[in-house]
């Protein structure tokens, strides 16, 4: 595929930028050359973007300003699916066992003594106490730090 850049784009910004150059160091009225400015991108941004637009254009403005469309990505061409599905069973069970180890730790940081916490088949998360005496500072610590 053979594809040559036309002068015209290029012409358009040298334009732009001599222009804005110019109108900066004449010192002009800021207001005015915010105006003259704007209208000048405007006109270009029309003129290198019209051959992307299902417009017939005439041969003169087709070899000075080429007529090659904007080629557009696979994403924006709507060509692209993204399907993204939340593995809620494996998801419940992982959260379930970082449960399971912060409240170990809260344990051993309170000094209550357990035997063994585990999760079983139904999403329970069971707790085993060494002693029933530190069955109300574990409820106390539970309460405080897992209102939920």
């Amino acid at each position: 595929m053979d594809q040559t850049q036309s002068f015209g784009p290029i012409l358009i910004l040298l334009v732009l930028i001599v222009s804005f150059l110019y109108m900066h160091f004449t010192n002009g009225s800021g207001l005015t050359r915010i105006y003259i400015g704007g209208a000048r991108f405007v006109l270009a941004a029309i003129l290198i973007l019209l051959p992307s637009l299902n417009v017939d254009l005439p041969d003169w403005f087709k070899a000075g300003f080429g007529a090659t469309k904007i080629q557009l990505g696979l994403d924006l061409q709507g060509g692209t699916h993204l399907l993204m599905a939340v593995k809620l069973d494996e998801a419940v069970k992982t959260q379930l066992r970082r449960r399971a180890d912060d409240l170990k730790k809260e344990l051993k940081d309170n000094k209550i003594d357990f035997q063994d916490i585990a999760v079983d088949d139904s999403g329970n998360l069971i707790v085993k106490l060494k002693s029933s005496a530190d069955r109300t500072p574990f409820l106390d610590l539970a309460q405080k730090s897992y209102p939920d």
